[in-house]
């Protein structure tokens, strides 16, 4: 087990939506399951971005 995986998560949401959709493969999956076929395919070439997009004022609370 990883030394971290009883650390506390101070912002949970954030946490889960960072690791479900910084990994192409789950996220993708995800769309595969939950959206309409059409929708879905138009997303396959989905791809990770190392970027985060935090507007200034909010990022206090991230």
């Amino acid at each position: 087990m990883p030394e971290d995986a009883f650390q506390p998560i101070h912002h949970p949401h954030d946490h889960l939506f960072k690791e479900v959709f910084g990994r192409p493969d789950v996220a993708l999956d995800l769309a595969r399951a939950y959206l309409p076929p059409k929708l879905a395919v138009a997303i396959e070439s989905l791809r990770r971005e190392p970027a985060t997009f935090v507007d200034e004022r909010l990022r206090a609370r991230s």
